[in-house]
């Protein structure tokens, strides 16, 4: 049925799932550089990005090294 059909239309690859975890991770230090100026939680930040809090955990860490915890205080110190 598909040799009838005439050419395919193909759709434009998705990013692969490590890219999309590390532009996750790459908002997330963003949101929080921008907004040090007031108390952040990782649930906020999670909220921001339309993750669970673990979920961003886990990616973040991956990313960055760090959990989005340590970041934020670290970035404060900074």
């Amino acid at each position: 049925a598909q040799a009838g059909a005439g050419p395919q239309e193909t759709l434009p690859d998705a990013p692969p799932a490590a890219d999309t975890g590390a532009i996750a991770a790459r908002m997330g230090v963003r949101y929080i550089h921008d907004n040090l100026g007031r108390s952040l939680t990782v649930p906020e930040v999670a909220a921001y990005l339309h993750l669970s809090p673990r979920h961003l955990t886990r990616l973040f860490t991956r990313f960055t090294g760090v959990s989005p915890a340590a970041y934020i205080e670290q970035a404060r110190m900074d």
